[in-house]
């Protein structure tokens, strides 16, 4: 599943620059790969697309629909970056089998389980583990999705994804 800003999402303004803050790059979380990401890590600018107007809008939190748009005069005139369509994509956020949600988290600051990563936090306090890097908490099967889920920074078991939501201009 893809989705998009629109009329429904909550849209706050940042200051003019705000990519120069930490350069922009083709987003890992879009289907479309002309969609990239920008600014500093922490303001969780994850797919960003450059607007007729000039501004971009960026996605930072798709489940509860909040973008940021800021004025970009340097991505007018040099354009966003090309896409990279070798590159493993990773979801906004998953919908696990008993209906909590999971989102990307900008920083692993935590112990987990076995020494184990965590790049997504869900609802409930539970995480989502890997051995190392981002797109490897994801195991897939044809349609099926499933993650190594830990509850209170317990062994981890694998759970099935109900959904799993990117970003996408269509």
């Amino acid at each position: 599943m893809s989705v998009r800003v629109d009329h429904t999402w909550t849209v706050e303004w940042a200051e003019e620059g705000f990519c120069a803050m930490g350069g922009a790059s083709p987003s890992q979380s879009a289907l479309d790969g002309y969609l990239f990401t920008c600014g500093p890590t922490a303001a969780s600018a994850l797919a960003c697309d450059l607007e007729d107007d000039g501004t971009v809008l960026c996605i930072t939190n798709a489940a509860e629909k909040k973008a940021l748009r800021f004025p970009s005069p340097s991505l007018v005139a040099e354009g966003p970056p090309e896409a990279d369509g070798g590159s493993a994509k990773v979801p906004l956020h998953v919908t696990l089998s008993d209906g909590n949600r999971c989102y990307v988290l900008a920083h692993d600051q935590s112990e987990h389980w076995g020494g184990k990563f965590s790049w997504y936090g869900c609802d409930d306090g539970s995480e989502l583990l890997t051995d190392d890097d981002l797109t490897g908490t994801f195991q897939r099967d044809g349609d099926t999705w499933t993650v190594q889920r830990s509850v209170d920074q317990g062994e981890p078991t694998e759970t099935a994804l109900t959904e799993v939501v990117f970003a996408g201009k269509s």
